[in-house]
């Protein structure tokens, strides 16, 4: 048996230093794993011990940490604890990780040529794991397009339109087929304006996302349209309203870890098929452009058309921070739209 693991532990609490109650929480799903992190008074830093196969987190205190899965350290409480991993020490953690969140890892799509201006996008996305404390968009200069309101990683009941400006109002509410959800403006991240949606979405349902602008009295307003895509559905979530003329500049999309709780479960969303309007016509994007801040706690891959990012504590990407992947030829123009985007006139660009 290896006493040099617990043999620390075993004197800090002797000594009665710092706190010494831990939690432990197991689910199925997870290999076994070791997980370091005792920070208990002057003089004792970080420790391991064997928890079952499932989710892992030691509460010591009044502090929870989840750090960074890396070698393999065979000795616990009982000295035989095969194959599972050993954390690095808490004051060597990156400080994001020391707090329990993952950094965001972000999808873009282009065509061969970058439009002047892009004033209509249309895209399919993919909730491939969505636990609570994650969020996933459409994303846009300017603003994007949410799943939110997931509470049990089945699904969730909103789908948000942002979009920020100090004077950005409603000018036409949500679809209320699934109900109503108060929109106000947002302070946190900026200012700007909270569209709300009302919809039942669920995890592994492909969804089609289309988002134009319009220009008109020296203002731009923004329409975005959500729905299933295998059912042609569209439902409005939104028009905002905002002083001067503004363009939609890419189609984008992020994924991000939202609070600091459960780093250790997975999150992923798939980016399917993308279009942009550059005023005149429509152009299919025909390559998506990943990248992460944190290639030690999220990766990136694609498979059969789609390119899905994932967040989760040793998560980690072969591919380092940024990859391109080619995407697959589409149709000259998206499926079905519930309303065409307005033309540019003449010389409007310039």
């Amino acid at each position: 048996m290896n006493t040099l693991g617990t043999l620390p532990v075993i004197l800090c609490l002797l000594l009665g230093v710092g706190h010494s109650r831990a939690r432990l929480a197991g689910s199925a799903g997870f290999q076994t794993c070791c997980i370091a992190d005792f920070q208990i008074g002057r003089g004792c830093e970080v420790f391991a011990a064997c928890v079952p196969p499932g989710r892992f987190a030691w509460s010591v205190g009044p502090r929870v940490w989840k750090p960074a899965i890396q070698q393999t350290w065979k000795s616990a409480l009982r000295g035989e604890c095969a194959d599972a991993p050993v954390a690095a020490r808490a004051s060597e953690l990156p400080p994001h990780i020391a707090r329990g969140h993952l950094l965001a890892a972000f999808c873009g799509a282009r065509p061969d040529a970058k439009p002047e201006q892009v004033t209509a996008i249309y895209r399919e996305m993919i909730p491939v794991a969505a636990p609570p404390g994650s969020y996933t968009t459409v994303a846009f200069n300017g603003g994007y397009v949410g799943l939110a309101g997931n509470k049990d990683g089945t699904g969730g009941d909103t789908i948000n339109f942002s979009i920020w400006g100090q004077d950005a109002a409603e000018a036409e509410p949500a679809d209320k087929t699934h109900g109503t959800i108060k929109t106000r403006q947002f302070t946190h991240e900026g200012t700007g304006w909270a569209g709300r949606l009302a919809y039942p979405w669920k995890v592994g349902t492909r969804y089609q996302v289309y988002v134009h602008v319009r220009h008109e009295k020296g203002q731009t307003v923004f329409s975005a349209w959500f729905g299933a895509a295998e059912k042609h559905e569209w439902l409005l979530a939104g028009r905002t309203r905002k002083a001067g003329m503004h363009f939609l500049g890419h189609a984008g999309g992020f994924l991000e870890h939202a609070g600091t709780k459960d780093m250790q479960i997975p999150r992923s969303t798939g980016y399917g098929p993308a279009w942009v309007h550059d005023g005149r016509r429509w152009h299919a994007c025909t390559a998506a452009e990943v990248s992460v801040k944190d290639p030690e706690n999220a990766r990136f891959f694609e498979r059969d058309g789609v390119v899905y990012l994932e967040l989760g504590l040793g998560k980690k990407s072969d591919q380092g921070k940024k990859h391109t992947y080619p995407l697959k030829a589409q149709a000259a123009e998206p499926p079905r739209l519930p309303e065409v985007p307005r033309l540019a006139k003449p010389n409007a660009f310039r």
